[in-house]
C-alpha cells in the first residue's frame, strides 16, 4: 500500500532584485547543515539532483561573499521534509518562484505566452502565497513604494486571472490561493524591525492599496493580514558579510503548514450549514439513529466534520483534511489558539515541550504524517517566531480575551 504524502505548493511573488532566489539558495542550504538536523530534527532535501546541486552552487556562493544573480524565468522546485531516524518522507514542499520581470511586461512569442500559462496553472495548486517586499527599497522610498509594488501587483493578478478565466473558464478561478502571506527581505538591514511594527507601518503606509489587492483575489483572501520579515544573509549591497546571519527562513514552511489549517476551518465555517444539511438528508435516508444519527450530532460542531470538506474543497487539500482528522483537529486548534495567547517566554517552553511529547509518540507510533505536521507547528512557537512573524488576528483574539 503507498503511503500518504502531504504535497505542499508554495507560491512566491516579488519584483526583480526583491531577494527571492537568495531567500532559496540560503533556506536550502542552511538545511543542509548537520547542526540544522541536529537542533531541528528535520532537514530538506531536493527531489532531483540537479536541482539540489544548482541551489547548493548558489549558496557556496553566497558563503564566499556574494549573493546570486536575480533569475528571469519561471523556476520551480521539489523537496522532501525529511525526519531524523525515519526512512519515509512524508512532505513533500513545491516551490514556484515567479519573475519579477512578468510585472511589467506583455508576453514576447507563443513561446512565452505558453511559459506563463504554465506557470499561472501552478498557481492554482497553490495552498499559500509569499508576496515579496524589498526591505532595501522600503527603507529607502517609504510608502510611496509600497503603494506603487500593491497597486502593480494588483494588475499582475488582474492579467493573471483574465488568461486563468479565458484559457481554462471560471470554475478554475475558484482554485485560485486565498492565504497569502506579506514577506519583508533584507531584514538584517533593520536589527529594531519586527513583524508586528513592520505589519503596523505596512497598513499605516498602503492600507487602502491592501484591501484592493485583497479584494482582486477575492472571496477572503488573507492578504494584509500575516506579515513575515526575513534575510537570507548579513550583507551590504551585492556583498554578503555573515551567512549565518539568517531571519525567519525556518519559519517559511512551518507558517505554510498552519496557514492550510486555517484555511480549512475558514471553510468549514463557510460550509457548515450545508455539511449539516447533507447529513441531515442522509439521516432522512436511512432513519435517525446508527452511524448517520450520530454524524448528524457531530454536525454541530465543525472541527469534528473534516472528513465532509473534501465535498467543498479543491483536491489539493484532501490529503491534508485526512491528514488532520487523523491528527485531531479540535486538539491542534487548542493548541494553537493556547501558543498565540501565551506572554512570557516560560509559556512557550512548556508549549514546545508538549509539542516535543506528541511528536515523539507519534513517531513511536509509526504517524509520520502527523509527526513531521506537529513538527513544523513547533517551529513557529520556538525560538525567535514572535519577533519575525505577526497575524494582526492574534491583535483581535487578544482584545476578546480581555473583553
Amino acid at each position: 500500500m503507498e503511503s500518504k504524502k502531504m504535497q505542499l505548493r508554495l507560491g512566491f511573488f516579488g519584483a526583480s532584485g526583491s531577494g527571492k532566489t537568495s531567500l532559496l539558495a540560503s533556506y536550502y542550504g542552511t538545511q543542509q547543515t548537520r547542526k540544522c538536523e541536529k537542533e531541528k530534527g528535520f532537514h530538506l532535501l531536493a527531489s532531483s539532483n540537479q536541482q539540489g546541486e544548482k541551489l547548493l552552487q548558489r549558496y557556496f556562493g553566497m558563503r564566499d561573499g556574494k549573493f546570486p544573480d536575480s533569475t528571469s524565468m519561471f523556476e520551480e522546485y521539489f523537496f522532501n521534509f525529511h525526519l531524523t531516524g525515519i526512512e519515509e518522507d512524508p512532505i513533500q514542499i513545491s516551490w514556484y518562484d515567479y519573475p519579477g520581470g512578468w510585472w511589467g511586461t506583455d508576453p514576447t512569442d507563443a513561446l512565452d505566452l505558453n511559459i506563463r500559462k504554465k506557470a499561472f496553472v501552478n498557481l492554482l495548486s497553490c495552498h499559500v502565497a509569499f508576496l515579496v517586499i524589498d526591505g532595501i527599497r522600503l527603507g529607502k522610498e517609504k510608502a510611496p513604494y509600497l503603494r506603487s509594488l500593491l497597486s502593480q501587483f494588483r494588475n499582475v493578478i488582474k492579467k493573471q486571472r483574465k488568461l486563468i478565466h479565458d484559457n481554462y473558464g471560471e470554475e478554475e478561478l475558484k482554485k485560485y490561493p486565498k492565504e497569502w502571506a506579506i514577506a519583508m527581505t533584507k531584514a538584517d538591514a533593520y536589527r529594531s524591525l519586527d513583524a508586528k511594527k513592520f505589519a503596523h507601518e505596512m497598513i499605516k503606509a498602503a492600507g487602502s492599496q491592501l484591501e484592493e489587492l485583497a479584494d482582486e483575489i477575492g472571496d477572503g483572501a488573507t492578504l494584509g493580514k500575516k506579515f513575515l520579515i526575513l534575510s537570507a544573509a548579513e550583507g551590504t549591497g551585492d556583498q554578503v558579510t555573515d551567512i549565518n546571519k539568517t531571519i525567519g527562513l525556518e519559519l517559511i514552511a512551518p507558517i505554510a503548514v498552519r496557514s492550510t489549517i486555517e484555511h480549512l476551518i475558514e471553510s468549514s465555517r463557510k460550509h457548515q450549514n450545508e455539511i449539516e444539511q447533507r447529513v441531515a438528508n442522509k439521516v432522512k435516508e436511512v432513519g435517525s439513529g446508527g452511524l448517520f444519527g450520530k454524524a448528524l450530532k457531530a454536525a454541530k460542531n465543525l472541527v469534528e466534520n473534516i472528513d465532509k470538506f473534501d465535498d467543498f474543497l479543491p483536491v489539493k487539500w484532501q490529503i491534508i483534511t485526512q491528514i488532520l482528522k487523523e491528527m485531531g483537529l479540535k486538539d491542534i486548534l487548542n493548541e494553537e489558539i493556547k501558543a498565540m495567547q501565551a506572554s512570557s517566554e516560560a509559556e512557550i517552553k512548556v508549549i514546545v515541550a508538549d509539542k516535543e511529547k506528541r511528536i515523539a509518540s507519534l513517531k513511536k507510533s509509526g504517524k509520520v504524517m502527523e509527526a513531521a505536521t506537529e513538527m513544523m507547528l513547533k517551529e513557529i512557537h520556538a525560538g525567535n517566531s514572535n519577533s519575525t512573524y505577526f497575524d494582526t488576528r492574534s491583535e483581535c483574539t487578544a482584545s476578546d480575551q480581555e473583553g
